[in-house]
């Protein structure tokens, strides 16, 4: 029986041709995932990020008391908000290699 090039236990699955234990073969999909989830939440986060500016942006055109351009600087900053910690999370997930606890 073949040895996964990993870790070296004995193993019948091939990846590339390459023998690879499954528990290995989980651990390259579990990165590949994170790496993923990753590069969505940096996306999101931009995406919160500019919307927080236009939002902004519309608070400083408007008069201070205006609940509409309150109401939207509030909005973006929730967004924004939720966006980072999903960020921080993906970020954590893809540096330690674990999922987050949900």
């Amino acid at each position: 029986m073949a040895k996964c090039v990993k870790c070296g236990s004995e193993t019948q699955l091939y990846v590339n041709d390459s023998p690879i234990c499954v528990t290995c073969d989980s651990g390259k999909a579990k990165a590949a995932v994170a790496s993923t989830n990753l590069e969505q939440a940096r996306a999101k986060w931009k995406a919160a990020q500019q919307e927080f500016e236009i939002a902004e942006a519309v608070y400083v055109d408007l008069a201070g008391d205006n609940p509409d351009g309150s109401r939207a600087l509030k909005n973006a900053n929730r967004l924004l908000a939720e966006a980072g910690a999903e960020y921080r999370e993906a970020l954590r997930e893809f540096v330690t290699g674990k999922s987050p606890q949900r």
